[in-house]
């Protein structure tokens, strides 16, 4: 199986949980969540926040990376 359909499984299994711990249907967390996503785009210049949407388990954002990215050793 390829990483892309390893990535969409995955997602798919997030989507759906039924169990498990669901914080950001919090308000407050998701704000949390909401306010670092802006905080990293527009004052710390992170990357470039093009889309984003706040799940109850977790979080899918489109971005541009404005900071080298470090790559992972080869395994």
């Amino acid at each position: 199986m390829t990483s892309g359909k390893v990535f969409a499984a995955m997602d798919r299994l997030l989507d759906e949980a039924r169990m498990g711990p669901v914080y950001m249907r919090q308000p407050r967390l998701a704000d949390m969540v909401l306010e670092a996503l802006e905080y990293n785009a527009t004052r710390l210049g992170h990357y470039e926040l093009h889309a984003f949407v706040i799940m109850p388990n977790h979080v899918h954002m489109l971005v541009i990376p404005a900071v080298p990215i470090p790559l992972l050793p080869n395994r």
